[in-house]
């Protein structure tokens, strides 16, 4: 199950605007312009064909250029028709069998598109629909697109935090018979304000600052629950079970988000939940082991339920505390069929 659970991770290819691609190995290339000889085309056009690019190179499933630049129209025409800037679709390039030729066309249209809505949307905001539309016609949910300020967001919980906050996880829950969300204290960090003012696994958050969480997404609530340490946020909150909402004002603090959580249950067990493969994962399960094996801990439960992966260096890492020396943790065999396989010793075969 762990292994699977490893194969998961490894698969996952990070997509993000602001200059690079991040995969499973460990691996970092700048997005780049066209290189193709002709005419010159603009910057914004050139980081969308760099992302069609690596995406039809380094994707695990080969592609066509000329098919991930429609799917790059696609997503610029969901993004306008959900902005209710758009009625009809948006006409995909026809391939003519000329890569370049197709590529050309594709600049045109786009900035065609881009001219006739400069005055409402963003270069930037068509640049990401263009992206998302490339990445979302994969339909694979382990590669995705990340904003900015969204990766920060990944790489700031990998690092282990250190953010003004109130030291929660929070989750959106469907709510049945509906398209709606609710917005839900997934766990609260002990010791945090959030713990202190006693907020549960399953209270209800409607309000943030008055503003109502209806239709919010993760990253929206997070965005307006952090914010300066010092600084104040209220939460309406409706309690489990309860009725009647009630207002929690809250101060913020810098919060460390621990990665490796532990206990000592029944018969000397050892129980380790680990949220996250992230850099400070290795220190934080070495301190919980010694502290349980102080206590007498004769085995151990690696709790890897709702991981959201991580590092594979780091997950190689916890592995191989607990396997004998050697052992084959994971295989990853790439597009051209060449295999990679890690072991617990550290070891890498090709």
């Amino acid at each position: 199950m762990h292994v699977r659970k490893m194969r998961l991770i490894l698969a996952a290819i990070v997509l993000f605007f602001g200059g690079f691609l991040n995969h499973s190995y460990g691996q970092s290339l700048a997005l780049e312009g066209p290189s193709r000889p002709g005419k010159e085309m603009p910057a914004d056009v050139g980081q969308i064909l760099s992302v069609v690019r690596l995406v039809e190179t380094e994707y695990f499933h080969p592609s066509n250029e000329i098919v991930l630049a429609n799917a790059a129209l696609k997503g610029i025409e969901s993004f306008l028709k959900a902005r209710k800037l758009l009625a009809g679709p948006i006409q995909p390039v026809s391939p003519s069998g000329v890569a370049d030729k197709d590529l050309m066309a594709f600049s045109e249209r786009y900035s065609r598109i881009k001219e006739q809505y400069s005055a409402r949307v963003k270069e930037k905001e068509l640049v990401h629909a263009a992206i998302r539309g490339v990445v979302s016609s994969l339909k694979d949910p382990y590669t995705v697109f990340m904003d900015s300020r969204e990766y920060h967001s990944l790489t700031e919980q990998m690092s282990g935090g250190n953010f003004g906050g109130i030291g929660i996880y929070i989750d959106l829950e469907k709510v049945k018979g509906s398209k709606a969300s609710r917005l839900l204290v997934g766990e609260t960090i002990e010791g945090t304000p959030a713990f202190r003012a006693g907020l549960k696994t399953g209270d209800m958050i409607e309000k943030i600052n008055s503003r109502s969480t209806r239709g919010i997404t993760v990253e929206g609530a997070q965005h307006l629950i952090r914010g300066p340490v010092g600084t104040r946020v209220t939460l309406t909150v409706r309690k489990k079970n309860e009725p009647r909402t009630i207002e929690i004002v809250l101060l913020r603090e810098n919060i460390r988000i621990p990665s490796v959580k532990h206990r000592m249950l029944e018969s000397n067990v050892g129980y380790v939940r680990l949220r996250t493969f992230g850099d400070q994962t290795p220190r934080e399960l070495e301190k919980a082991i010694a502290e349980l094996e102080a206590r007498g801990a004769k085995g151990y439960i690696l709790d890897l339920r709702n991981n959201g992966g991580g590092y594979i260096t780091t997950a190689l890492s916890v592995c191989s505390r607990f396997l004998p020396g050697g052992s084959l943790i994971v295989s990853v065999v790439d597009r051209k069929g060449r295999k990679t396989s890690y072991f617990a010793d550290g070891s890498m075969h090709q």
